[in-house]
């Protein structure tokens, strides 16, 4: 059976970069907590949520139920930061690791050839290479 939609790919190897942002961020806010709790904190099941977990990665996390994971997160750093952390901090911290996940997914053949393209462009301020000799 052909796949429904040809142009995304099948390929979920982001969701082993995601365990690892996951467990960095937890261990970055000294959560020692287990997933039954960080379950509990998150309003997360702990079934989805340990499918973060990097010792046993589990490919059937979507990409929505990863940012529902990482909005829980943000709200409960928010809360648990009591203030002494700057909400900007935290969301960058998040919005970095969410950068990072993304930027693990495939892209398309196509896609990739022309970003390569697009990046081998002269850009405005880019010193031109003589080529007069």
């Amino acid at each position: 059976m052909k796949h429904p939609h040809p142009h995304l790919s099948t390929d979920k190897s982001w969701v082993y970069a995601a365990a690892h942002e996951f467990q960095s961020i937890l261990e970055g806010i000294g959560w020692k907590r287990s997933w039954s709790e960080a379950s509990r904190l998150l309003g997360i099941d702990r079934r989805t949520l340990r499918k973060l977990d990097p010792k046993r990665v589990d490919t059937s996390l979507s990409l929505e139920t990863l940012d529902v994971i990482f909005r829980a997160a943000y709200r409960c750093m928010l809360a648990d930061s009591e203030g002494n952390e700057d909400p900007k901090e935290i969301f960058r911290r998040l919005a970095d690791a969410r950068m990072r996940i993304l930027l693990a997914q495939p892209t398309s053949p196509a896609l990739e050839a022309k970003f390569v393209d697009e990046m081998n462009q002269p850009r405005f301020g880019t010193p031109a290479t003589d080529k007069t000799g």
